[in-house]
């Protein structure tokens, strides 16, 4: 997961062009936060099969705010200052 994340990244590299450097951090923070989350909670000695690790990580999310979520909603906010 963490490897298909990091490509993802990658891939997108080049976006950052297209948005304020706030924005990029937003997004580079909400990429790290979720990488920590799969790592924290593959080391649940609880955590021991594949559907585990997701029912884990996805319930992680529904506890608080999701770095994905803030991340999302400061892009839209920045999408509607440039389009005006």
């Amino acid at each position: 997961m963490i490897h298909h994340i990091e490509q993802e990244y990658e891939h997108n590299i080049t976006q950052q062009v297209y948005i304020t450097s706030e924005l990029w951090t937003m997004l580079l923070t909400a990429k790290n936060t979720i990488i920590q989350n799969i790592r924290k909670t593959a080391l649940d000695e609880t955590v021991t099969t594949a559907d585990q690790l997701r029912e884990k990580i996805l319930s992680n999310l529904l506890d608080g705010q999701s770095a994905t979520t803030v991340a999302l909603a400061y892009l839209k906010n920045e999408v509607a200052e440039v389009l005006g």
